[in-house]
């Protein structure tokens, strides 16, 4: 079984970014793993590769640099542990490119200045950054079957989404299908939602969207109280077993694609619990989907093309489970984290 000595902080607690942690799980039910970072215990930011080694009590066969490692924090120095130097370690170094739309380019530095056999990223034109070294692969994201189990529940639920409106970052590349799409369906105020427009008030919908300035943490008066007046569509933090019970019970999951075009973890967990993507038209979703599992629409000021095909899908309960079965089959198929974890390994057992 290959060692791995994993670099990030602690991930097994933090549900909004559980991909990260099945990933962890998924290494360790596969690998002998060591997870070594801030806020883990035996963490120090003055040990050096030695030190973690006596501290282990196994000297791994390869280094892998987690999805939380590098810091995200604009502005800052990316590498959380210099002390480590990787540039002077004798054993094969991989790693996961992550949150791509911040410190890109310091991260594509640290890891083509240091001998990095390979890098994954979820990011689906990762391969123009092999300009000095090939390292840099696609990696797309997945879904884990522990959590999205059965795609054959009672559906109740029309239209599901749940999510931030549009990431703070302006520089992301990151559409404006989410805002637009709230305005389409409902009434709102400051991007708060207050009512469902006529042609869709009769249709079961669990919105579930925070405004931007709640991604930016600068909740005013203003907010606090549209959330007091109409708490049915304020936007709360889901539980983890929340958000996948309503994701197994809806015909139809709104997706778009997230900071950088990436196809998120929404379209995966969504095909695996048999609720049919509808998502606003994307190039790259080809690269990972046949055109047979999902649906697209074309975002416009009135949302009439996405109004058309959500109302003909929801009236034609056989045309929608046939791209469900289909959606359903293919990812259960090629896109679990296991699948994703067995072709990391493949890479490591090829340099060992």
């Amino acid at each position: 079984m290959v060692r791995v000595l994993y670099l990030s902080k602690n991930v097994k607690r933090n549900w909004p970014t559980s991909y990260q942690r099945d990933i962890l799980l998924e290494l360790e039910r596969r690998a002998e793993v060591a997870v070594y970072g801030p806020g883990l215990e035996g963490y120090s930011e003055t040990d050096r590769f030695s030190d973690i080694v006596a501290k282990i009590g196994w000297r791994p066969d390869c280094v892998f640099s987690g999805h939380r490692w590098l810091s995200d924090d604009a502005g800052k120095s990316i590498n959380p542990h210099p002390n480590l130097n990787l540039q002077k370690i004798d054993i094969p170094l991989f790693g996961i490119l992550n949150k791509e739309h911040v410190n890109l380019k310091a991260k594509i530095d640290f890891f083509s200045s240091n001998p990095f056999i390979k890098v994954f990223s979820h990011y689906h034109d990762i391969q123009r950054f092999n300009t000095e070294k090939d390292i840099f692969q696609f990696w797309p994201f997945a879904y884990c079957p522990r959590r999205i189990e059965s795609m054959y529940e009672s559906k109740h639920i029309d239209l599901f989404f749940s999510g931030i409106l549009k990431n703070m970052n302006k520089d992301t590349g990151q559409s404006d299908a989410r805002i637009t799409l709230q305005k389409g369906l409902f009434f709102d105020i400051n991007e708060h939602v207050i009512a469902k427009r006529k042609p869709f008030r009769d249709r079961k919908i669990v919105w579930n969207a925070a405004p931007i300035s709640f991604a930016k943490g600068k909740t005013k008066m203003v907010d606090q109280l549209l959330r007091t007046m109409f708490p049915k569509y304020a936007y709360r933090m889901l539980e983890e077993n929340e958000y996948s019970e309503k994701l197994k019970r809806a015909k139809i999951l709104f997706c778009s694609s997230s900071p950088m075009g990436l196809i998120s973890t929404r379209y995966f967990e969504a095909m695996a619990a048999g609720a049919m993507v509808l998502t606003e038209t994307a190039p790259q979703l080809e690269s990972v989907f046949p055109r047979s599992t999902f649906v697209e629409f074309i975002p416009d000021r009135d949302m009439e093309d996405f109004a058309e095909k959500l109302f003909w899908y929801l009236d034609n309960d056989d045309e929608r489970v046939k791209i469900t079965g289909a959606a359903n089959a293919f990812v259960v198929k090629n896109h679990t984290w296991e699948s994703r974890i067995k072709d990391v390994l493949k890479e490591i057992n090829s340099v060992l």
